[in-house]
């Protein structure tokens, strides 16, 4: 019909109100012809119109703009959530010994608490005595890196690549980078791994890539950070694979 603003739903938009009013408030069916009588019109605010075609073009060009704005901000923030960075999770392994006094304290170096008196015995945390202390604490150790390589591959799925910090005792540190985090902590378990590694690892930390690339760029930083950071003498990986 002539003088109104017809519009269709789009996208779920509202319609835009574009009609004209008379004075008592009804609805003018057709402007122009409302126009030719020289009748006023009122928007819907109670403003005098004094163009209603006019009118009525202007606020429906209005209303198409601003729908068309809303969906390329909408398909901009659709894109983003699309191509954002997924989420990811480092994973560290515990360090408990498993090795408990008599009491129930925590012996964190079953060692040297064994060599500080003959008749210093060590426990387990259900107050089991523990009979070779030096391989009871590395099963449990070498259980909590496994578990935590297994955890770092099932909570990045999208991962390409991983680099890990493993610590072995004497405060030594060795920095590497793999696509397989559960075979590569196994090699380490088994002697098989690096050949600067002869003792057990105490525990590990690994951190999952988008790339080999990304990884092989992180173990490389990490390795000249940790170097710098605890000495030559006490940090392998990256490459340099002199026997410590």
């Amino acid at each position: 019909m002539k003088g109104r603003a017809k519009t269709t739903r789009r996208g779920g938009s509202s319609k835009p109100n574009a009609r004209c009013y008379s004075k008592s408030g009804s609805s003018v069916q057709n402007s122009r012809a409302t126009a030719a009588a020289r009748k006023p019109a009122y928007a819907r605010s109670r403003n005098t119109v004094y163009n209603p075609t006019k009118y009525a073009a202007t606020v429906k060009h209005k209303f198409m703009t601003n729908v068309a704005q809303t969906a390329v901000k909408n398909s901009s923030s659709a894109k983003r959530v699309g191509h954002s960075k997924p989420t990811t999770t480092t994973v560290s392994s515990k360090r408990s010994t498993g090795c408990y006094t008599k009491s129930g304290s925590v012996v964190r170096n079953p060692r040297a608490y064994n060599d500080s008196s003959p008749k210093s015995t060590t426990y387990t945390r259900s107050g089991n005595m523990i009979h070779n202390p030096a391989k009871y604490t590395a099963a449990v150790q070498n259980k909590s890196i496994t578990n935590a390589a297994r955890a770092a591959v099932k909570r990045n799925p999208s991962a390409k690549a991983f680099t890990y910090t493993a610590s072995l005792p004497g405060q030594k540190k060795y920095i590497g980078m793999t696509t397989n985090p559960l075979k590569r902590i196994s090699d380490h378990s088994k002697g098989t791994g690096a050949k600067c590694i002869k003792e057990n690892l105490t525990a590990v930390t690994i951190t999952p890539h988008s790339s080999v690339a990304a990884a092989k760029k992180k173990e490389t930083k990490t390795y000249f950070d940790q170097k710098k950071k605890m000495g030559i003498e006490k940090v392998r990986g990256a490459g340099h694979t002199k026997q410590f």
